[in-house]
């Protein structure tokens, strides 16, 4: 439910297309692809939970409105973020220079092709960094649980919404 409710907050449409790093068996490509993208897709490294991932989705096809729904065995420092990407999710999957590597692929896809994107991270680890590149503004912060309990805000169970701006020079802002 926190999960559907932050990409429902980024009212996804017919044209978007959301991208989970490190999709482990799937469960975020059944959310996202109950809500009307153009196309979900998971990137996980691990052969077997890709495996997983497909079979799940074969499972749920029918109730998916997205309009293509697929999971990938791949390294995400060796896949391509797609330049109509609208949605980065990522559930904490990696951290230090793993992550900053995959932000630099985000932020590369955007400049070649600025236009709204988004980064939701469940378990925002990389916080700060993220926020000191300069190229991301908060959009929200919600409760990784519910329902949310007393003083959610002050743990690390959260799910932050980013926007990516443009490059530290300024250029491309938006």
């Amino acid at each position: 439910l926190p999960l559907r409710r932050a990409l429902m907050g980024l009212a996804p449409g017919p044209s978007d297309v959301f991208v989970d790093l490190g999709s482990g068996k799937g469960k975020a490509l059944l959310v996202a692809g109950r809500l009307p993208y153009r196309r979900v897709v998971g990137v996980e490294i691990d052969e077997e939970l890709s495996r997983y991932s497909r079979r799940n989705i074969e499972r749920v096809r029918p109730r998916l409105r997205a309009q293509e729904v697929e999971s990938i065995t791949a390294s995400v420092l060796e896949w391509p973020i797609p330049d109509e990407t609208s949605v980065v999710f990522m559930y904490n999957p990696f951290i230090g220079q793993t992550f900053r590597a995959a932000a630099s692929q985000i932020f590369e896809s955007y400049d070649r092709r600025p236009r709204t994107l988004h980064i939701v991270y469940r378990y925002p680890w990389e916080h700060d960094w993220l926020v000191s590149t300069g190229r991301v503004v908060v959009d929200s912060v919600r409760p990784g649980n519910w329902p949310a309990r007393p003083r959610w805000w002050q743990s690390g169970h959260v799910i932050v919404s980013y926007r990516v701006v443009g490059n530290a020079a300024g250029s491309q802002s938006r």
